[in-house]
């Protein structure tokens, strides 16, 4: 006991817990004491969780989004702290106004409780000054632009407006730094976190007070009246456990705002899988600020969409936007401020009633409206949602790269999506070559969820969508997709006279139907060399084995009889299997068209009219007597088969569908050998007198096509078209971006390509850009495996497989 009078003596703390086990309250209930614990609370919450995020806050312009993520992912439960944090501040505005707008609708806001109303208003305003300056110090997309919006309307004040707005961002320059966060920091702690405790304080004690004073009988309601009322009761009792209640009741709505996208919307069972659930919970962290973009989705809080909503009205328009902004919010900070004095006069309060519900019934309508615009308006979501779904792109994407093994450098978060060809390629597509180049879907090309369609109004140039994959390289020898609007058609000299188009129609395609259904057959095309009735490979078959089976003694009776036709499939099958009789044959044809020729001699030497011209008489006589096979094969046999330059029958057409067939696949090979050049980072070196890396027989079908008759390639020096040897690739196409009169590329050819980095002149691009540029349309991007979230994104991390991308980097 010594010890408790002791320290009673020198602190008074014994007598202290004396008096509040003793606290007593009006036996009456009212709101005015339940509400106002739950406004409490909610500074004790924001106080609580401010000092432990402060704690690890770094206020600049490179540490603050960093910090901040650090609290939202990394740190244990950093989430919901941050969580509580920003939407207790959100309650507490809501609370404060409902406060407010109850003592009004109650009378209590007239004497003797003026001081208890006023210190309210005041704990409002503040509460709204505090979010308005918290909103910013994330350094997020959002709040980023969403505060510069706001401030940069002090401009508009005459003469003190731009050194106000100054003073705030910290120097003369319209973007923010880190000398604003300092000073907002300072304001949201000091000045209006510190402001509103002393408020509060003065809040309680004018609380106090009114109720020790008689309540003025006739001007007063019962709310005043039960406060001041003599008769008491403990607090520790039904009121401590309603007011337990209360603050269980803020909590809970605390929380299911912290989870609200989760128990809502069901976010995090369906998250991106490179997300963790973090990113779904709490409160939302968009991307690091770039002053140097924008954002078309930057709204303020709640709290302040009436006022946003009432800004964008016609009249503010033509009165000007200090109305709106600074004359009509002022104006109704004197009226609330001004009404316990205007209750005074006789009848005021009932007014004062009307026109205050009039304001809120304004204030939800403004609000809701503002709503309705941004995402069920036809006239103004578009923008809105648009604006929203690509700060939730930046914001999956910064995250993901912030988890990436190298994580955030030392120059900040921003340098993670600025040096991204995820995020840049897209933009520097649209800024420099969307007025000429579509990147869309074509028919039957498979689409790829990483690359939005872009669309050009009037494309005048090639469709760009998977320019480095294979099927894109065998649209050039398709004549419809080569000279359609995806590729080729709107260029000045290719539709028309371009070489690759009478390549496809006249050498691919072999030939051209009449308009009775006749096909007559090209000499310049690749099937003649085939079948041709002079020095094709059929002939040069077929005449070797009519020429050994009429020479030999052995066979030459059967020959005479008209009984070889058997032995005659047997020798050329032989033929066929003889590698060393091929490779004697000028004519280097790639295996797949080589198979298939086989095969449609085999079914010609089956059918019944080319069975009858072998055993006819006169037929045998030019093979045996006159020794002369050429002549029957040139005249006879296989002029039935290739028209000889007249228009060969229907019948025997399906033999040239199949060797067309034939050749579109070996082309297709082609498109194969240029999509494997288009994954290498550079040309392939020269490795003990071959290629490293070349597929067998790459340059042969390349030449059997006819590519390097104008294009370079391995071997090749061409220099009529652009070089081949790493087509495509990033550096190819980084060199074409950079100067497409090079030799290299298009040389003289050039259609209307501007140099973005010429040799000489002033560059459009820098060589960062470039790459990037390059790195996107090859889909050259870091992406995060999914981690279900057990495991951090950074941890086994890998990149995964684009949809473009079927094969892995060829390596030599």
């Amino acid at each position: 006991m010594k010890l408790f009078n002791w320290l009673d003596e020198r602190t008074g703390l014994v007598s202290c817990f004396e008096k509040i086990a003793e606290w007593t309250v009006p036996a009456s209930f009212c709101f005015c004491r339940f509400l106002p614990v739950a406004i409490v609370f909610a500074f004790l919450l924001q106080g609580i969780t401010g000092l432990f995020l402060w704690a690890f806050y770094a206020p600049s312009a490179q540490t603050a989004w960093e910090s901040v993520f650090y609290i939202q992912y990394h740190l244990p439960y950093g989430w919901l702290v941050r969580g509580i944090h920003h939407f207790s501040a959100q309650l507490l505005v809501g609370s404060l106004g409902i406060y407010v707008l109850l003592m009004i609708l109650h009378g209590s806001y007239r004497r003797p409780r003026e001081f208890v109303y006023w210190s309210a208003v005041v704990m409002f305003l503040f509460s709204l000054a505090s979010c308005l300056t918290g909103d910013l110090l994330n350094w997020s997309l959002s709040g980023y632009f969403a505060t510069i919006a706001r401030v940069s309307f002090l401009q508009v004040l005459p003469i003190i407006g731009v050194p106000l707005y100054q003073l705030v961002a910290g120097g003369p320059d319209p973007q923010f730094g880190t000398l604003t966060l300092t000073r907002f920091t300072v304001l949201h702690i000091a000045v209006f976190g510190g402001g509103f405790l002393l408020v509060m304080l003065f809040w309680k004690w004018s609380d106090i007070r009114s109720r020790g004073l008689m309540p003025f009988k006739g001007s007063a309601h019962h709310c005043a009246l039960a406060c001041g009322t003599k008769e008491k009761r403990t607090f520790w009792g039904w009121e401590a456990i309603f007011c337990a209640f209360t603050c269980v009741i803020f909590f809970a709505a605390v929380l299911v705002f912290v989870f609200h996208q989760s128990l809502i919307f069901g976010q995090i069972d369906n998250r991106e899988p490179t997300l963790p659930a973090e990113a779904y919970l709490g409160a939302e962290l968009t991307s690091p600020a770039d002053p140097g973009g924008s954002y078309d989705a930057a709204r303020p809080e709640w709290s302040f969409r009436a006022l946003y909503y009432m800004s964008k009205l016609p009249i503010f328009s033509v009165i000007g936007m200090v109305f709106a902004i600074f004359v009509v919010p002022t104006c109704l900070g004197i009226w609330f401020f001004a009404l316990p004095i205007l209750a005074r006069i006789k009848y005021a309060h009932a007014l004062i009633v009307l026109i205050t519900l009039g304001l809120f019934v304004v204030f939800c309508r403004f609000t809701y409206l503002s709503y309705y615009d941004d995402y069920s308006s036809p006239e103004h979501s578009k923008t809105f949602l648009s604006g929203k779904a690509e700060a939730d792109h930046l914001k999956q994407r910064a995250v993901e790269l912030a988890f990436a093994p190298e994580g955030i450098s030392k120059d900040g978060a921003l340098s993670l999506l600025k040096n991204d060809s995820f995020i840049q390629g897209p933009k520097l597509f649209q800024q420099h070559c969307l007025s000429c180049h579509n990147f869309m879907p074509m028919p039957g090309q498979q689409n790829d969820s990483d690359f939005k369609p872009m669309l050009c109004p009037e494309p005048s140039a090639p469709n760009l969508y998977g320019a480095t994959t294979s099927f894109w390289m065998k649209g050039f020898h398709d004549k419809d997709r080569l000279i359609s609007d995806h590729y080729f058609g709107k260029t000045t000299n290719f539709a028309k006279k371009g070489s690759m188009v009478g390549f496809v129609t006249g050498r691919v395609q072999g030939g051209a139907y009449t308009k009775d259904g006749s096909f007559i057959l090209n000499e310049s095309g690749l099937i003649y060399p085939l079948i041709g009735s002079d020095a094709s490979l059929s002939f040069d078959i077929l005449e070797s084995c009519l020429t050994e089976l009429a020479g030999n003694p052995k066979t030459k009776g059967s020959v005479e009889k008209g009984e070889y036709v058997p032995k005659l499939k047997e020798m050329v099958a032989a033929k066929f299997a003889d590698q060393k009789f091929l490779d004697g044959i000028k004519c280097k044809v790639p295996q797949i068209v080589l198979e298939e020729l086989k095969k449609v001699l085999d079914d010609v030497l089956a059918d019944p009219e080319y069975i009858a011209l072998l055993k006819d008489s006169d037929n045998i006589a030019l093979i045996v007597e006159d020794k002369d096979p050429a002549a029957f094969l040139e005249e006879t046999f296989l002029a039935k088969l290739c028209g000889n330059g007249e228009p060969i029958a229907k019948k025997d057409q399906k033999y040239i569908d199949r060797l067309r067939t034939a050749i579109v696949a070996s082309c297709n090979e082609v498109a194969n050998i240029l999509y494997s050049e288009s994954q290498l980072d550079k040309p392939r070196p020269l490795i003990e007198g071959r290629y490293a890396g070349l597929r067998k027989n790459a340059i042969p079908d390349m030449a059997w096509l006819t590519c390097t008759e104008c294009h370079a390639f391995y071997g090749t020096e061409k220099d009529l078209a652009c070089d081949l040897r790493g087509y495509m690739s990033k550096s190819w196409i980084a060199g074409i971006i950079s100067d497409p009169s090079h030799k290299t590329y298009y040389g003289k050819k050039n259609d209307r390509m501007p140099a973005y980095r010429p040799a000489e002149g002033d560059p459009l691009l820098s060589e960062n850009e470039i790459r990037l540029l390059a790195e996107w349309m090859h889909a050259d991007w870091y992406r995060a495996m999914d981690i279900e979230n057990k495991e951090r994104l950074g941890n086994n991390a890998d990149l995964l497989p684009n949809i473009f991308k079927k094969e892995k980097k060829e390596e030599f």
